[in-house]
């Protein structure tokens, strides 16, 4: 009863801190969309092509779904600056600001869902059936004519009977604070989004329930079945994530952003010079031996020359 209520309570901190983490990432990025836009348009009579080199920047909306998960996001960015010339990356990660603790989630309810939940199941059902065989009533049970199989289905539906008391109320005040949150042309969108999200999330509780179950039925002791399953738990929910990420570095090294833009400046400048002897007969970019009659040209074969690159440098 504490593990559940401790759980219940994390849940619902969860759901409210990403509720007003929602609200308040969409309404800063609404507001610098605004200033931004209104600094463009007020830059005053510029020559085209400064004021297309001043550029904007334009920010990802934050999707409704974040309030429950907010996925990737912390280390892709929201942020691209549109300019002249160049494809600019997603910018500010709040990863970066960030310790190595943050691989490891932070507190929402997709976290409590997919950490503590499983935990609580071990916790509750470890013994479901090994505490039966140890105390002696599994034969009697047996005896009676119950079958294995509704033995094992009615352990796991008290198993989920005890789950659902804690996520439901959660997940009804969730799918209400989307379906008012959205726009009404997306709420069926959001819907749709949400009942899958929920169906996987009851297959994967689903998996656990009947995990616990089978290892206390085979291990026949409720301690050496506790055991495993908390091994199995730590070793799934806290050791893999970080051994896979250290693996991915490891086997599929990533550079950093300095030498990211060091490679692609380097090559856009190959690219150009290559372009520019083809076309125009010169060494450099902006030779002076280029005649001014032929610097729009210049512009257009200048930045063609870079579209490869960077396709190639960003894929």
């Amino acid at each position: 009863m504490w593990a559940g209520g401790l759980i219940f309570l994390l849940l619902a901190v969860a759901l409210a801190a990403g509720w007003q983490r929602h609200a308040q990432i969409n309404s800063e990025r609404s507001a610098g969309q605004a200033l931004d836009y209104d600094a463009w348009l007020q830059q005053g009579r510029r020559h085209p092509h400064d004021a297309a080199e001043q550029g904007m920047h334009v920010f990802k909306p934050e999707p409704p779904l974040s309030v429950l998960d907010p996925g990737i996001e912390p280390y892709v960015g929201s942020t691209v600056w549109l300019q002249a010339h160049r494809q600019s990356e997603l910018k500010f990660r709040p990863a970066q600001d960030a310790t190595g603790l943050q691989r490891f989630g932070e507190l929402s309810p997709a976290w409590v869902l997919q950490v503590l939940l499983p935990l609580l199941i071990i916790v509750i059902g470890f013994n479901a059936i090994s505490g039966e065989y140890e105390r002696g009533t599994l034969r009697q049970l047996l005896s009676l004519g119950v079958s294995a199989r509704s033995l094992l289905l009615g352990k796991a539906a008290a198993l989920g009977g005890c789950i659902a008391l804690l996520i439901l109320p959660a997940a009804a005040i969730l799918s209400l604070i989307l379906l008012t949150g959205a726009a009404a042309a997306d709420r069926l969108d959001v819907l749709c989004r949400t009942a899958w999200l929920f169906a996987a999330y009851g297959l994967y509780l689903g998996f656990y329930i009947f995990l616990t179950l089978a290892v206390s039925a085979l291990v026949r002791s409720s301690r050496a079945a506790l055991v495993l399953l908390l091994a199995f738990w730590v070793a799934t929910t806290l050791i893999a994530p970080r051994a896979a990420s250290e693996a991915a570095s490891l086997l599929y090294p990533t550079p950093s952003r300095l030498d990211f833009d060091e490679h692609l400046s380097h090559e856009i400048g190959e690219a150009a010079d290559q372009a520019w002897a083809a076309n125009f007969g010169v060494r450099t970019q902006w030779d002076a031996a280029l005649p001014l009659s032929k610097w729009g040209a210049a512009l257009q074969v200048d930045d063609h020359a870079g579209y490869g690159v960077l396709d190639q440098t960003f894929g």
